[in-house]
């Protein structure tokens, strides 16, 4: 009997979810912003609801109800929403929420959080060329475009080499240590198909309709970059 009450509080726990949003948040210094964490499939209480911060690579740190930072905390609440005010770049990170449901913790998806200057508004973009220890090892040549500034974590970015559209390969972003949220897109392809075109063009699409484009034309022994 013992087991069977066990069996059934463990997969009551399976069924519980804690879902955070929005994913992916942008707001300006100074600016003040509300993070939500919903209690699904279990009882709805913010009771021992735990917010964590990470910033780069460092270890995750718990949150406290204080100063700047708010945690709802009602007991028949089910968004245990996070709210920050006078928001600061240092406060760029993930941002995740748990909770302890039967000796068992549960976490949310977690939220990325990106504190910029208002003045700032205008993506970053960089193309690094393929290196020559690549082509010789696996005859292959890797173009990366590096987006920073980025306006969300959903933003499109794409090729056209010499008029043909190619997407590449993008990678999650990445909050780098002066607070810029950095994404990168790798276009790999055969030695013989970077030496045979000459226009290289890193597409990011800033908004709906709003495009910019970073170039590259190859030359026998060098790189000319544009930005249009």
């Amino acid at each position: 009997m013992s087991e069977l009450l066990f069996l059934i509080a463990y997969f009551s726990v399976l069924d519980a979810q804690l879902v955070q949003s929005p994913n992916f948040l942008k707001a300006s210094a100074g600016k003040s912003v509300s993070l939500s964490c919903v209690i699904f499939g279990a009882t709805a209480s913010c009771y021992q609801i735990v917010w964590h911060f990470q910033r780069h690579t460092e270890a995750p740190r718990r949150l406290n109800s204080q100063g700047r930072f708010n945690i709802a905390s009602g007991t028949f609440q089910s968004d245990c929403a996070l709210s920050i005010s006078n928001l600061d770049k240092s406060d760029s990170g993930i941002y995740h929420c748990s909770k302890c449901i039967k000796d068992i913790t549960i976490f949310g998806q977690g939220t990325t959080l990106i504190v910029a200057d208002e003045s700032v508004d205008t993506p970053s973009v960089f193309i690094f060329p393929p290196s020559a220890e690549e082509d010789k090892a696996l005859c292959t040549a890797t173009l990366v475009c590096l987006v920073c500034n980025v306006p969300s974590d959903k933003t499109h970015i794409f090729w056209n080499i010499s008029g043909k559209v190619i997407d590449g390969i993008s990678s999650p972003g990445v909050i780098t240590t002066n607070e810029e949220y950095c994404m990168t897109n790798e276009l790999i392809m055969p030695s013989n198909t970077w030496t045979s075109e000459t226009s290289y063009i890193c597409v990011v699409e800033a908004s709906p309709g709003n495009f910019l484009r970073k170039s590259m034309l190859r030359g026998n022994h060098f790189y000319l970059q544009s930005f249009n």
